[in-house]
């Protein structure tokens, strides 16, 4: 414990150990739970099929990754309160946070955060873009004009929270993670192709060449091929006949550095092998 800050691990969360993080928090009974969208979403779902009580906090925030709305839910029906999700960076350039009614504000003593073309021209309101920013609050190593390789695209919306703060629109996830199909089709923000199923715990898109995908998945209470089946023609509609899609059923999404996973792998990484040493282990 440092500065009444209790640490969990983000790899070791299973239905056998799921018992145990809800005996650490419930005796803990902490006011905020902060944690990454992936590893509270696993908890929660695993929790609540196991029928374990997690305590009421004051507030859940996510962060370091996209939150689904399916991740969302989860963690509202286990913890009871609304989630709050952030949008920030390990570099301290900027910080977006969600407010009480939901929109993204961005506060502007962190940072300026700007949504710029790939030219550099500023893009409009809208319109996804590059998220370039410049740090106001690490003064050891301020960053300028920063790249993250994050898409997002600025509001001209006025918050009914009564908040001035102005509003990001949409945030869009890392830039490379994109995938890119020999038809010419760009296809983006996978999590609405699990939407609604259950019974998948955990899933994973890697592209691994310009007209093949693998889909890894955590089935959970209730899977069956007819998931599978459903969950393809879910990603079909959204990158044509002409790609092969192959279903691979795994007992965890190895977590990479950090304890995080990402939900989906562009080709580029994907060539560059970036989970060498942490694939995602068959079911036997």
């Amino acid at each position: 414990m440092a500065q009444r800050n209790v640490l969990f691990s983000s790899y070791h969360i299973s239905r056998d150990s799921v018992s145990a993080y809800a005996a650490a928090l419930q005796r803990i009974r902490p006011l905020l739970i902060v944690g990454y969208p992936s590893s509270l979403a696993t908890l929660s779902e695993l929790a609540l099929q196991a029928g374990c009580d997690l305590p009421r906090p004051k507030m859940v925030m996510t962060t370091a990754e996209m939150l689904s709305e399916r991740q969302r839910n989860a963690i509202q029906r286990a913890f009871g309160v609304p989630v709050t999700d952030q949008y920030g960076c390990t570099e301290m350039t900027h910080f977006v946070a969600q407010c009480a009614v939901g929109s993204y504000h961005i506060h502007l003593e962190h940072g300026v955060l700007e949504i710029l073309r790939e030219d550099g021209s500023p893009c409009s309101r809208g319109e996804v873009g590059q998220v370039v920013v410049t740090g106001l609050v690490n003064r050891a190593m301020p960053l300028l004009r920063y790249r993250l390789a994050d898409t997002a695209s600025l509001s001209d919306d006025i918050c009914s929270c009564g908040s001035t703060f102005p509003l990001l629109g949409r945030i869009g996830g890392r830039s490379d993670d994109v995938l890119h199909f020999a038809s010419g089709r760009t296809v983006g923000r996978f999590d609405p192709v699990f939407k609604g199923f259950t019974e998948v715990l955990e899933a994973q898109i890697e592209q691994t060449s310009p007209t093949s995908l693998i889909v890894r998945m955590v089935p959970s209470l209730g899977y069956s091929a007819e998931v599978s089946q459903k969950i393809v023609w879910e990603i079909r509609k959204r990158v044509g006949d002409d790609v092969s899609i192959e279903v691979q059923l795994v007992d965890a999404i190895q977590r990479g550095p950090g304890g995080k996973f990402p939900a989906v792998i562009g080709l580029m990484k994907s060539r560059a092998g970036y989970q060498v040493g942490w694939h995602s282990q068959p079911r036997a």
